[in-house]
């Protein structure tokens, strides 16, 4: 089994989290971005190194790597743990701040209500809204109903509400094919 560690672009963990790679998955590269969860959310974070001993803890699958390609070669790497050990930061910080804005990418919660039998039966003011909504982020509703977060386990385990995730489709590294064109002249 191959493992991955993965850094944030804010402060988790001791700088890395351990995560192991699906047996269907392609193994990426180092500096790729990947999709983990990290406490009950998905976070993109990035992949700082691979290696194959098994850790003494349980660890969590990769959900999806998010670029073909790295986005960072072994160099900046290494430049990015330099300035993040003198600069006392996790390595994740130091990669987001070289990222070009049009790369950095975010995984957003959405929130909706699960079909009901009778949706007049419901006995909360916040499922009652989330049936008539269709998918709403999962940070709108709580600001809505504060009250709710503490209950919203029950009711994804009650089957009344899901939870989905998506990743926001900004800009990325641009693939450019290049063709070199000769002209063959002859006789000249």
């Amino acid at each position: 089994m191959i493992f991955a560690e993965v850094s944030f672009s804010d402060p988790v963990g001791d700088g890395t989290l351990t995560y192991h790679l699906p047996e269907n998955m392609p193994v990426p590269e180092e500096g790729c971005r990947a999709i983990v969860p990290v406490h009950g959310r998905r976070l993109i974070g990035y992949i700082t190194g691979l290696h194959q001993t098994e850790p003494d803890f349980k660890t969590l699958p990769i959900v999806e790597i998010v670029d073909p390609i790295p986005l960072f070669s072994p160099a900046m790497l290494k430049l990015a743990e330099i300035t993040a050990r003198d600069c006392v930061c996790n390595i994740g910080e130091i990669l987001h701040a070289m990222l070009p804005g049009g790369i950095k990418q975010k995984v957003t919660r959405h929130i909706r209500a699960a079909t009901p039998e009778n949706p007049d039966s419901c006995d909360s003011e916040a499922l009652k809204w989330l049936y008539q909504q269709d998918w709403v982020s999962y940070q709108s509703f709580l600001d809505l109903f504060p009250g709710m977060s503490g209950k919203l386990g029950k009711l994804i385990s009650a089957g009344q509400i899901e939870i989905s995730h998506s990743v926001s489709q900004t800009a990325g590294p641009k693939l450019i094919k290049k063709s070199r064109m000769g002209i063959i002249l002859e006789g000249l």
